[in-house]
């Protein structure tokens, strides 16, 4: 906890950084009781004079001001930290929580004490190679949890990285169906010649609007054609003999449909569907010589 503290500290205004800096003094889970610590600040000089208010008062409005363990926000993106504490779960008002490429492995159970966490921005790459990191299934408490996110654009945009053996993403699995407020998401595997397997997905979160899965894919996900407000997909490297089209041209709030050497199939045919489709992307195809838009079928914009 006291590199989490000393990573705020920059942030703060001037006459509270000796405050914030004096709480790194205490024992790790040690509780804080506001009045001690007031009388501690003001026999450490800490506290400013301000006329017609007491110096336990002027205390008092730091302590607000502060709110250490009430951070709605931390971002310890790019720092050198390998590991969190597991008391992080004492910040139980947090809201975002940003380690991105960080040096971090694996995250402590202590994080889904973190109720409150709408979005969970984590892992990195080396050499444009995803680096995992591990969740512990317990995440699946945290029912707040809208972006579980490896890189976050305009802060909505929700990638989650997988490096996982095979019981351990059907934990992962199983947590996020319980995310039922969850509406974007990203996965992808570490080594690209891994399965992305998300067939033990049973139904996804029900406002599910982004997906991106990158990585191989036995078959087309069983659950794709539940993806009702869905308006954004992303396949990478998924390298699918299976067509994926019947499973996704009935999805009336998909407006962009990007696909990345998702196929080993010589012809794209959009026979049907697509409604509201305006985006088609098509990429890195090896096999592909044909794609067919039968006419009425879609109004779209191809990249």
């Amino acid at each position: 906890m006291k590199s989490i503290l000393l990573l705020s500290f920059n942030d703060l205004p001037y006459r509270l950084k000796q405050c914030f800096l004096y709480c790194c003094l205490f024992p790790e889970d040690h509780v804080i009781i506001n009045h001690r610590l007031i009388r501690l600040w003001i026999a450490e000089g800490f506290v400013e004079h301000v006329k017609g208010v007491t110096p336990e008062e002027v205390a008092k409005s730091y302590i607000m001001e502060l709110s250490l363990f009430n951070l709605k926000y931390l971002n310890l993106s790019g720092t050198p930290i390998k590991e969190l504490p597991d008391s992080i779960g004492q910040l139980r008002n947090l809201q975002t929580l940003n380690i991105m490429e960080a040096n971090i492995e694996a995250l402590p159970r202590g994080i889904s004490k973190l109720l409150n966490l709408r979005h969970l921005i984590v892992g990195g790459s080396i050499s444009r190679k995803a680096i995992g990191v591990r969740i512990p299934s317990s995440i699946s408490k945290m029912k707040k949890l809208q972006s579980l996110a490896y890189i976050e654009s305009e802060g909505n945009i929700i990638r989650l990285i997988a490096n996982m053996k095979e019981r351990e993403e059907e934990d992962l699995c199983a947590s996020i169906q319980e995310m039922k407020v969850l509406s974007r998401l990203l996965l992808f595997v570490a080594d690209g010649e891994e399965f992305l397997r998300v067939e033990a997905l049973p139904s996804p979160p029900p406002y599910l609007d982004r997906l991106y899965l990158s990585g191989k894919l036995e078959k087309v996900p069983h659950w794709f054609y539940s993806l009702h407000c869905l308006t954004n997909l992303f396949l990478g490297d998924s390298r699918l003999e299976e067509n994926l089209l019947p499973h996704i041209e009935a999805l009336r709030s998909l407006r962009l449909l990007c696909l990345d050497n998702s196929y080993v199939r010589k012809e794209l045919c959009f026979s049907r569907g697509f409604v509201n489709l305006r985006y088609l992307e098509v990429l890195n195809f090896s096999f592909l010589n044909k794609i067919t838009i039968e006419k009425g079928v879609m109004s779209v914009r191809i990249g």
